[in-house]
This record gives C-alpha cells, structure tokens and sequence, in this order.
C-alpha cells in the first residue's frame, strides 16, 4: 500500500513503521481540509495526519503551538525509512508540556485562541 507521502520509485519494504512514538516539537503548518501538518523537530521537519475525530481541545493545542511556536507532544504510529529517518506520522494523541504551556489557559481566558 501507497503512503501519501511516499515517492513514486519507494516501495513498502524500504520502509518500517513503528506503532508509539513521541516527537517533541513545534507546529510550522496545519491543514485543516487535509487533516494534515508539520511538525518541526530540531532541524527536521516531518509531515504528520490527524484524524477526524481529533477532540477540539487537541486540535487548540496544534493551533496554539503553531501560532505561539510553542512545544508540544505528537504521539503516534511513524513511518521510517531505511536509514531510520522519520517520513510521515499518523497522530494518535498530542499533549502540551506543562512547563511551556502554562500560558495555553490564560490566552485562552484572554480570548487569544
């Protein structure tokens, strides 16, 4: 089976998934039609799905991280090429790092969000 973001002449054996990874990062694009973004991770950036039915209080920590370029957790299944760098990510859980995000609920009472 095809990944999105697969190239034409890559095939499913130069590939690996793995089921539960953590990437610690920042937001630097969302798409809200194609549920899909990035997320920069060090000087890396890797492309990333949401589902559907992704909690409104989720898909606000995405929005805040890409307007503030605060960090935060994108937890899911990763395709990994043979060389064991990240392709695309399928997101399964976000979470806020308590410690940079403390601001999260007072832009929220603020309106900010």
């Amino acid at each position: 089976m095809k990944n999105k973001f697969m190239k034409k002449d890559e095939t499913n054996e130069d590939f690996q998934t793995l089921p539960n990874v953590k990437y610690k990062g920042t937001i630097s694009k969302i798409d809200t039609k194609a549920r899909s973004g990035y997320i920069d991770v060090q000087s890396k950036r890797l492309p990333f799905i949401y589902a559907k039915n992704l909690p409104q209080e989720k898909f606000e920590i995405l929005v805040y991280s890409l307007r503030t370029r605060v960090q935060i957790y994108l937890i899911g299944e990763v395709t990994m090429d043979y060389e064991a760098n990240p392709k695309s990510m399928s997101v399964t859980d976000i979470e806020s790092d308590s410690t940079l995000f403390s601001g999260f609920n007072e832009a929220e009472e603020r309106g900010e969000i």
